[in-house]
């Protein structure tokens, strides 16, 4: 499969805006129920991720990490513009090498799985959350506006999707083990 990264929109350390902009302009030409976004994280804010682009041996530990899942009836694929793997990937092929066995159970992902119209429609981030202590953006902003979506309930709701607390968002979203987003993957996405 071609790598397709340089198509798109990226900036890094923009991972949800990556992925908003990404679903928003595959959604233009392919049925928008295909799709399915995925911040991963955990209760700690640390989660293991092997194949990572940002360090030279791949290995990365994200206080979150955002995806797009594209489901269709026989395949489903990972588009991740941080991974070395392929762009797009298979999504088992993905989730395989990127998520180690046997690492520290502060590490383990949890996965937030939301329809890729749900969070069109709600997300929005003010990237206040990229501000250091003195106000210097952590890593250069985009040069595209701020999302915000005609939904939202404020102007910055990240917090609530980075969240694996199953109580925020619970109307759009569930939250996942891997375990569970690969048997999604394997049995339960679009027929």
């Amino acid at each position: 499969m071609e790598d397709r990264r340089l198509d798109f929109n990226y900036q890094s350390c923009y991972c949800e805006e990556n992925i908003y902009l990404l679903g928003k302009r595959l959604s233009e030409r392919l049925p928008i129920h295909q799709f399915h976004v995925l911040f991963i994280s955990n209760s700690n804010g640390s989660v293991l991720l092997n194949n990572q682009r940002s360090k030279d041996n791949g290995i990365v530990v994200w206080d979150y990490h955002v995806i797009l899942l594209h489901s269709l009836a026989h395949s489903s694929s990972i588009y991740d513009f941080d991974t070395r793997l392929s762009f797009p990937i298979s999504a088992i092929e993905y989730f395989t090498h990127s998520f180690p066995n046997g690492i520290r159970p502060e590490l383990i992902p949890l996965f937030r799985l939301i329809p890729l119209q749900s969070y069109l429609d709600y997300f929005s981030s003010d990237r206040t959350h990229m501000l250091s202590e003195s106000g210097e953006y952590q890593s250069p902003p985009p040069s595209w506006p701020i999302i915000q979506s005609p939904l939202a309930l404020s102007s910055n709701q990240i917090s609530h999707f980075i969240s694996m607390d199953p109580i925020h968002l619970s109307e759009i979203s569930r939250i996942m083990s891997l375990d569970q987003i690969i048997s999604f993957v394997q049995h339960d996405c679009v027929q």
